[in-house]
């Protein structure tokens, strides 16, 4: 939606869907490891370790894909829990996109946690996924910007600030920079990264 004072305001909820889609490629990396592993150790153990001749490299090569079964697996097991710990903690954000800047308000269970301001020529990278953007502020500041609720106008207007393609029509409608938001909202020139623990102003993790 767009506010009374020019922004596109959106909501992006810490839930599995996020998570997974954020973390998609690195499952798919792990399930491939952790597959080839597998597939590799079949074939020798079946094919080549009852062969006497080869019986030795078939040890050192068996060692060698039983690591990446295990660290396939590993990885995998931990970024599930990582998965489940931060959606038990029903966090979500409201960001508030304007032409030079967007806004960033952190909620956790219904407590604002933190306020972020990240300018656009700070951001070193940017994805769009099926439901989220995701943007990578500078010190790898992963924000979340949920897609649903917008209509494909100020989903074009999002895509153009975060200079992705257009999708669908052409039609935009451009954020105006307001005092309002300057005004209203804490500061912080350098955000850290929202999907790790917060703590309160005095110092801490973010």
């Amino acid at each position: 939606m767009v506010t009374d004072y020019g922004a596109i305001k959106t909501t992006a909820d810490y839930n599995r869907k996020m998570y997974n889609q954020y973390n998609s490629a690195g499952v798919l990396c792990c399930i491939i490891l952790s597959c080839f592993g597998v597939t590799g150790l079949t074939l020798l153990l079946c094919f080549v370790l009852p062969i006497p001749d080869f019986r030795f490299f078939a040890v050192l090569y068996i060692v060698v894909f039983v690591i990446l079964t295990i660290s396939g697996l590993a990885l995998l097991t931990a970024v599930l829990f990582s998965i489940n710990k931060n959606v038990k903690r029903q966090r979500y954000n409201i960001a508030e996109i304007y032409s030079q800047y967007m806004i960033i308000s952190v909620y956790e269970k219904g407590v604002r946690l933190q306020q972020l301001k990240v300018d656009y020529k700070d951001i070193v990278k940017r994805i769009e996924c099926k439901d989220f953007f995701f943007v990578v502020v500078k010190f790898n500041s992963m924000v979340p910007i949920g897609k649903k609720g917008l209509s494909s106008a100020e989903l074009n207007s999002v895509r153009s600030i975060f200079k992705l393609p257009l999708k669908q029509s052409d039609a935009r409608i451009v954020p105006e920079n307001s005092l309002h938001a300057e005004t209203e909202y804490e500061v912080i020139k350098s955000p850290k990264n929202i999907f790790e623990d917060f703590s309160d102003d005095k110092g801490g993790n973010v």
